[in-house]
């Protein structure tokens, strides 16, 4: 493991909600820099790491999002990832990217009363611009083994910290709120949201996580293109199913498609 690292909760008081017994952040592990949370943490997971494990970094060099694409993680922002071990069959892990989204926007909605909105499947927008992005990883054999929700939000510096491509697209907290936010105290409040999101995920009401997702959808109604592995539909997004996977609208009909890179068309 790079970095220094060490378990930080009790000085900094990150652990969410004890007196609750929530499970997520019981156990966290704070580093100066790593290649990637979700590396670290995966490579914790094979070694037997406990679900509720929280890895931070302060700067990321190989952060990820999806498709394989680099992730821009400079100091200021809050990266992170969580461990959890549902038990629950391979194909329902997609939801938990959905039930994350939710969870940061509630948290943004709460503890900073941002106006955060989301956009199909993993990004929470504020003012039509990325905020954050979540990507699920999971590894399964015939059941679920375990899933990292790598977590990824522009916080306390500015859109000028990122690679020039991305600054159109980018928002931050800091910009937003014209101040720097107290990370820690913001990362508790996710936490906790994330804690009863997937309390009602492994209790089976995963509808109401869809529903949850659909309220603060930016994505629904309006026209998109989504990259997938096997070519570009473009139309109106209609629907999220019961799976978590887009009903996409397009002049040939309704095309479902189960992951990809959208992009809101004006």
């Amino acid at each position: 493991m790079q970095g220094r690292g060490k378990v930080f909760y009790r000085a900094c008081g990150i652990r969410p909600g004890v007196d609750r017994g929530t499970r997520l952040g019981a156990k966290l592990l704070m580093l100066d820099v790593l290649e990637s949370t979700s590396q670290t943490l995966r490579e914790l997971a094979q070694d037997g790491e406990p679900e509720g494990t929280v890895v931070v970094a302060e700067e990321q060099r190989a952060g990820h999002g999806r498709l394989g694409r680099g992730w821009a993680s400079p100091k200021g922002g809050l990266w992170f990832s969580v461990l959890l071990r549902p038990q629950v069959a391979p194909a329902d892990a997609q939801k938990l990217t959905l039930m994350a989204g939710v969870a940061v926007a509630l948290a943004l909605r709460k503890h900073l009363g941002l106006e955060a909105r989301l956009k199909w499947p993993n990004d929470v927008l504020v003012s039509g611009k990325k905020l954050c992005g979540i990507l699920a990883e999971s590894r399964s054999n015939e059941k679920l083994e375990y899933v990292i929700l790598g977590i990824g939000m522009n916080a306390n510096f500015l859109v000028s910290a990122l690679p020039e491509e991305l600054r159109q697209s980018a928002i931050t907290v800091r910009e937003v709120l014209r101040r720097t936010v107290d990370r820690l105290a913001l990362m508790r409040a996710i936490l906790n949201e994330l804690d009863a999101g997937y309390g009602a995920f492994c209790a089976g009401d995963k509808g109401e996580i869809v529903a949850r997702w659909k309220e603060l959808s930016e994505t629904l109604g309006r026209k998109v293109r989504v990259e997938t592995g096997t070519g570009i539909v473009e139309g109106v997004a209609e629907d999220v199913d019961a799976r978590g996977a887009l009903v996409v609208r397009t002049p040939d009909g309704a095309v479902t498609v189960d992951s990809g890179d959208c992009v809101h068309l004006r």
